[in-house]
């Protein structure tokens, strides 16, 4: 167990930098997520206007947002 003390600085460095990453990656697909709530209250105005253009972009965001919390979420826990 004292080989567990004395982590390497290089490691721990690692680890850290991975933990960093993965919050400004959860961080920036929350506020993507954000933005497509937002503009999902004009979905319903864009498809009875007969075009889906702002459906198709909030869907799309909406998707984009989750990925990347995803991968933030998988970074922060990812153990070097």
């Amino acid at each position: 167990m004292a080989h567990l003390a004395k982590m390497d600085t290089v490691q721990e460095d690692a680890r850290l930098a991975e933990e960093s990453l993965g919050s400004v990656l959860m961080t920036l697909g929350g506020v993507i997520l954000g933005m497509a709530a937002i503009l999902g209250i004009y979905d319903f105005v864009d498809v009875r206007e007969g075009t889906h253009l702002m459906l198709s972009m909030s869907g799309g965001l909406a998707v984009i947002g989750l990925v990347l919390m995803a991968v933030g979420e998988w970074k922060r826990s990812f153990i070097v």
